[in-house]
């Protein structure tokens, strides 16, 4: 799970993300020795499970590589975006972890307690994903607002230019695309912050 408080730094926040990193793959890496040497046919899911792990692993590990190579607004965009695929691994490994020993008990006492840790581990990742979703759903929000703002602040350059009829047309097609321009790229620079 990510720090309350994370490094500000590039270089800080590689460090950190490095060793987050490497527990999962650590973590991954026994959770697939202890599915293979599962005897039961009940392993298959976990198999495909894990395989979707480790690719959600590799797509994490891109974003590092990347993260690693930004610079200035893109590297806070990207930062923020690389925190949360991790803490969303790291979510699904504990939660993939404690279904494995759940399913794996062999006695009524082994389960009551693996299937405590279970519903545990699933709470916690229920609410993580809330946070999430509450967290995704205020910065929409707040692009959406500053989509609206450059709407609003376009809107009576593009009804003035519109209603200079007598002007040049020139005039008016080229302040009517720079108005456009920069609606456009307060519309896409919204879209980007709510992916």
């Amino acid at each position: 799970m990510a720090n309350a408080v994370s490094p500000q730094t590039p270089t800080d926040l590689g460090t950190e993300l490095g060793a987050r990193a490497a527990k999962i793959n650590e973590r991954l890496e026994a959770l697939e020795v202890k599915v293979d040497l599962w005897d039961s046919v009940e392993r298959e899911p976990h198999r495909a499970l894990l395989a979707e792990l480790k690719e959600d692993q590799a797509a994490v590990a891109d974003m590092l590589r990347d993260l690693r190579s930004a610079a200035g607004e893109e590297w806070r965009a990207l930062s923020d975006r690389t925190r949360r695929a991790f803490d969303r691994l790291e979510s699904e490994v504990h939660t993939a972890w404690a279904d494995v020993e759940a399913e794996m008990a062999d006695d009524a006492d082994t389960f009551r307690a693996a299937s405590a840790r279970q519903l545990d581990t699933w709470r916690g990742h229920v609410d993580r994903m809330r946070l999430q979703a509450k967290l995704a759903e205020m910065e929409a929000r707040d692009a959406f607002t500053d989509l609206e703002r450059a709407f609003e602040a376009a809107r009576p350059e593009l009804d003035q230019a519109r209603d200079a009829a007598d002007d040049a047309l020139t005039t008016i097609r080229t302040k009517s695309r720079e108005m456009v321009g920069h609606l456009r790229a307060a519309a896409r620079d919204a879209s980007r912050k709510m992916a």
